[in-house]
């Protein structure tokens, strides 16, 4: 019975690869320099893999098509007529032979060619332009999208390249066992890229205690040049002062910490002062000389802002809050520095805010046992997300508003994962639902073994869907900070070209050696 034209070629491979094998155990021969050997044999097989790994998989076949039209000509001459596809399945089948013989001397040697030349070809793709990782915010969860994509068309391409099949059925099964694999390497490598590009944007944002020393040295270099707030000015200031805080039902009694900052300010605007005469009797003389330093600016502002945070006075909160906006404004009219001053403290302040709330959350997380940490931010978020819309904290942005909401009430995907997360057996009505419940399913179904399985596999799912929960609701909490420090302006998560082209390189690379990696694909019966 004749063989088939794939049996054969089954064969010629096979024959090949026993001839590699067979010069590889075999005894040197005289004459044979071991170490020249076994240095051709790194280099030829070092080759082979870079060759491979360029072409993703493809050399045998480009170089069969290249011979193909030469190898039919003579054909034609020794009588057996030309035919371009019997000629380029022959040159196929030589190719493959002497690759599999080239690959078999030192499979090491052909392995890092391999990667080496996924490398080279990835990174000059990448060069040109041709990688979906230049995305305008990396964050790990795009990039992870984006590197899983690009990994799974080079696994697709080189496993389409790398297989052996003859029919477009298998050729197609190995190119979706090389996306599969592909889109594993790459989505790793990508959230890799993005988890990098998040560290450096987070480290490019200053911390709470650098933003006070800035503000701090802002002052420090106002009161150094010598500046002085001349007393026609404060006067005018302190009576636009006084007449709002009047407007706004100031108290001495109710009001201590605003009328302690109002009467400050008024001995700098008085037009008199106190002295003595010749007699040694008390009198009001002209106070023309009056003036009030950066420093003494600096201390009736702290006064004001702390009357201004009294949570336990919303009144006098309310009317001091007023009164330092209008104190801020007399401030940065007189000393340009201090309008920089007041925007770092402001920042500082709000990120020293967040933070708080995310170690009370932090200290409160035992009292969840079944929730942990992720309710605790979730609780701590809602009672900022109240005090905001109460109207007791002031001065956040939009954007910093809804980084706060995020945190406090979760997005599409976070609420999802919570959900998943409650199968998790923290308790006895949970492992009943994550427990009880599947493995009744399951024994009813398929018995014992089943219902296990069935258990396993929800609780698996529930403690997979509470970290996952945990870990993204962490993540809003501290972009929420991030926000605040930086001014209300996301900090801007950017990957080097450099780094760039190298993950967009790795990818390349990854997903062409997974494509090598073999996977039983079973459709309609058939391998």
């Amino acid at each position: 019975m004749a063989m088939t034209l794939d049996q054969q070629r089954a064969i010629a491979l096979a024959s090949a690869r026993k001839r590699a094998m067979e010069g590889k155990s075999a005894a040197p021969q005289e004459g044979r320099i071991p170490i020249i050997s076994d240095i051709n044999d790194f280099s030829n097989s070092f080759r082979t893999g870079v060759t491979q790994g360029m072409t993703l998989g493809f050399a045998d076949e480009l170089q069969a098509g290249v011979e193909a039209p030469f190898r039919a000509i003579g054909d034609t001459f020794s009588g057996k007529g030309f035919d371009l596809g019997r000629s380029f399945n022959e040159g196929l089948d030589n190719v493959r032979g002497v690759t599999a013989d080239m690959t078999a001397k030192n499979e090491g040697a052909a392995l890092a060619g391999d990667v080496l030349g996924s490398v080279i070809t990835g990174g000059g793709l990448a060069g040109k332009g041709l990688t979906l990782m230049k995305a305008a915010k990396p964050t790990v969860a795009s990039m992870a999208t984006r590197g899983a994509i690009e990994g799974a068309g080079y696994g697709a391409v080189s496993g389409f390249g790398r297989s052996e099949g003859d029919s477009i059925e298998a050729r197609g099964r190995d190119a979706l066992t090389g996306a599969m694999w592909g889109a594993g390497a790459g989505g790793a490598i990508g959230g890799v890229a993005g988890k990098l590009a998040s560290n450096a944007a987070a480290k490019a944002v200053p911390t709470v205690q650098d933003l006070k020393k800035q503000a701090g040295d802002l002052y420090t270099k106002a009161s150094e040049r010598g500046f002085m707030f001349g007393q026609p000015q404060v006067k005018s200031v302190s009576d636009d002062i006084a007449r709002l805080a009047a407007e706004e039902g100031l108290d001495p009694t109710l009001h201590p910490g605003a009328t302690a900052a109002l009467k400050r300010l008024q001995q700098f605007a008085s037009p008199t002062k106190s002295a003595t005469d010749w007699n040694g009797d008390i009198i009001s003389v002209p106070n023309t000389g009056a003036k009030m330093s950066v420093d003494e600016a600096k201390t009736i502002r702290r006064i004001l802002a702390a009357a201004g945070k009294d949570y336990t006075n919303p009144d006098q909160s309310r009317i001091a809050g007023k009164m330092l906006d209008k104190f801020d404004d007399f401030l940065e009219a007189g000393a340009p520095e201090l309008k920089d001053a007041r925007g770092l403290y402001s920042q500082a302040k709000k990120g020293e805010l967040i933070e708080k709330t995310i170690e009370l959350a932090g200290s409160r997380a035992g009292q969840f046992s079944g929730s942990g940490y992720e309710n605790a931010l979730r609780t701590e978020f809602r009672a900022l997300e109240r005090k905001i819309i109460e109207g007791q904290i002031k001065g956040l942005s939009q954007e910093e508003i809804d980084a706060i909401s995020k945190v406090a009430r979760g997005g599409p995907i976070e609420n999802v994962m919570r959900y998943v997360g409650k199968l998790a057996p923290t308790g006895v009505v949970s492992f009943g639902a994550g427990a009880g419940v599947p493995f009744m399913v399951g024994n009813a179904v398929g018995g014992p073994g089943m219902g296990a399985a069935a258990a396993g596999a929800t609780m698996g799912a529930g403690f997979l869907g509470r970290s996952a929960a945990t870990a993204l609701t962490k993540g809003n909490a501290v972009r929420a900070a991030l926000l605040a420090r930086s001014g209300g302006v996301a900090p801007a998560a950017t990957i080097p070209g450099p780094t760039s082209k190298v993950m967009q390189a790795l990818i390349a690379a990854g997903g062409n050696e997974a494509s090598r990696i073999p996977l039983e694909i079973t459709v309609g019966g058939r391998r």
